[in-house]
């Protein structure tokens, strides 16, 4: 048999029971999370922003007159403009008027707690996922429980819906249409759909012995 090129393992994904679990943790007044994580791991799960464009947000990159997210990638460049949902929306609207200092000389939209003239970086918004996952319990002690698991989750969905894959990739910011094929790959739901049925085909049991 010839080499396999091109091997990778497919992405870990987010289940419908966790996704469940988060989203009813965010919607929890009394889920003791602060404001500020709170809005982090809500732009995250339902925006799919990378981890260091959340973290690179400004005060401006939120229009709330028109309902729009606006900023450029820090991995591409390119400029990506996504739809404000009123669930990402409400709960950074809430942080600005109830937790972020108002005196703050510094146009990034997410600070420090204990230093707010100091601008997070993308290593604490990693934290910031890995302490909320670790809350819940979900992925506890897993070497893939960060910020990524909320982009893979949001691509894997939007798949399963139905998207298009062209669609899908500008929703997450991608140059290439090629690379949403490890989202495609962990689309568990349709890649059943393309199995084929051997019951029909004469095959000696002991191929099938391990």
């Amino acid at each position: 048999m010839p080499p396999l090129k091109n091997i990778r393992k497919n992405f870990a994904i987010l289940s419908d029971d966790e996704t469940a679990i988060i989203a009813s943790t965010l919607e929890n007044d009394n889920s003791n999370l602060t404001l500020r994580d709170k809005a982090v791991i809500s732009i995250a799960m339902y925006t799919g922003l990378r981890g260091s464009d959340i973290a690179k947000m400004t005060v401006d990159t939120i229009d709330f007159e028109r309902d729009l997210i606006t900023l450029e990638q820090s991995k591409t460049h390119q400029k990506l403009v996504l739809p404000l949902r009123a669930v990402v929306g409400n709960v950074v609207m809430e942080y600005l008027k109830k937790e972020r200092p108002k005196e703050v000389n510094i146009q990034r939209l997410f600070t420090h707690l204990y230093d707010p003239e100091k601008p997070i970086s993308p290593g604490v918004i990693g934290k910031i996922a890995r302490r909320f996952f670790n809350k819940l319990g979900i992925r506890k002690g897993e070497c893939q429980n960060g910020i990524r698991l909320f982009r893979r989750y949001l691509a894997t969905k939007l798949l399963r819906n139905g998207v298009t894959p062209r669609y899908i990739s500008e929703i997450m910011g991608h140059i290439s249409p090629e690379s949403l094929n490890p989202y495609i790959d962990a689309d568990i739901v349709h890649l059943r759909e393309c199995g084929i049925d051997i019951s029909k085909y004469p095959v000696r049991e002991e191929v099938f012995d391990v």
